[in-house]
């Protein structure tokens, strides 16, 4: 019988999830067959998070190159992948050649997409150095470019062929930063129910900064899912809770570039499926009462300032990637643990959306 995609070490998996501590490196992990490692690490990564790895890999006697990548949205369009396919290049890495991703979302996004087309794909390892990625982003083996300022519409499904999680490298995030991962913690709560649910609303740390438990919890919702639903054919779905009006809302651009993060657009997507929900007569009241609490708790916006024209946004969701023949399936919670997939049309939810930003 195959391994599940993901699992928690000593568990056998496809992709294997793993707390590692200062070392960084799991004890028993052999770089020594492969051929060379190629790292890619966030500049804003202190080095004695990734400086253990490339340690590890000169005493295995394997070839490795370090190269450090901006982090942010630009590095997934097709220019920023393009920059690190070309050291790929330089690097020589074949088909026995080991990639590795240090950083946050967009990092492991670009580097996973680009180990996953060459050579027709190669393996590769992700290091989260964000709560983002821990609980979500470097989850799952979803890679994907934006293209047409279409978020996510290049994409490929390639695991990881680990994840190691130092909870440790939080400290090192500014504020900010943080929030965002609350956004999809507080989502992995919702879609998780209870107790997890219940748990946050009993308290959010104020330094917000989870223990270890709580990020494994955040984790074991979207491993349940991943596992029963690999492709995102069925109930995989639902883990884009909040993701559909959020990712047009992440390609709003000003001059100093996304006027939303991932996290902040994904909390008023949260708020935006909860209220929609409640006026469809599907939720249980007072969820978005409830769902916003948590968000603002966190720091993090629950409704839209100064909207973006509607039809902007519409014409984005209706060229997202869940789109299917003009109408867009949408993850509409009914209470913490219950969620429906419900395909709207974009009159619909133009009514929906057009109600919710008027009322402010």
């Amino acid at each position: 019988m195959s391994p599940e995609p993901l699992a928690f070490y000593p568990q056998s998996a496809a992709s294997t999830l793993r707390f590692v501590a200062d070392s960084l490196v799991p004890d028993n992990f052999d770089f020594s067959i492969y051929s060379s490692v190629a790292v890619f690490v966030d500049e804003k990564v202190p080095s004695k998070f990734y400086e253990p790895i490339l340690n590890r890999c000169s005493a295995d006697g394997v070839p490795c190159r370090h190269t450090s990548l901006t982090a942010g949205e630009s590095l997934k369009e097709i220019e920023g992948c393009s920059g690190i396919l070309d050291e790929m290049a330089e690097a020589g890495l074949d088909r026995s050649s080991l990639m590795i991703a240090i950083g946050g979302g967009s990092v492991g996004d670009a580097v996973g997409f680009a180990a996953s087309i060459w050579n027709r794909g190669i393996p590769w390892i992700a290091v989260p150095t964000t709560l983002l990625a821990m609980v979500d982003a470097h989850l799952g083996g979803k890679t994907a470019l934006h293209h047409g300022r279409i978020k996510n519409r290049i994409g490929s499904f390639h695991l990881p062929r680990e994840v190691w999680v130092n909870p440790d490298v939080l400290l090192t995030l500014p504020v900010r930063e943080l929030r965002q991962g609350w956004a999809e913690m507080i989502k992995a709560a919702l879609i998780g129910g209870e107790p997890f649910f219940s748990s946050l609303e009993n308290g959010i740390p104020e330094n917000l900064l989870p223990p270890e438990d709580l990020i494994q919890r955040a984790m074991e919702v979207k491993v349940s899912i991943v596992n029963s639903d690999l492709k995102e054919s069925g109930r995989r779905k639902i883990l884009n809770l909040g993701h559909t009006l959020a990712h047009a809302l992440e390609m709003e651009r000003t001059d100093q570039g996304p006027r939303w993060a991932h996290g902040e657009a994904v909390s008023i997507g949260l708020v935006f499926a909860c209220a929609m929900a409640e006026k469809m007569g599907l939720a249980e009241l007072p969820l978005t009462e409830k769902v916003s609490t948590l968000l603002e708790l966190s720091g993090l916006p629950v409704r839209i300032e100064d909207a973006p024209e509607t039809d902007v946004l519409l014409d984005r969701i209706e060229k997202d990637k869940k789109s299917r023949g003009g109408h867009v399936s949408w993850i509409l919670p009914e209470r913490p643990g219950s969620m429906l997939i419900k395909e709207l049309s974009r009159e619909e939810v133009r009514e929906h959306l057009t109600d919710w930003i008027q009322k402010g």
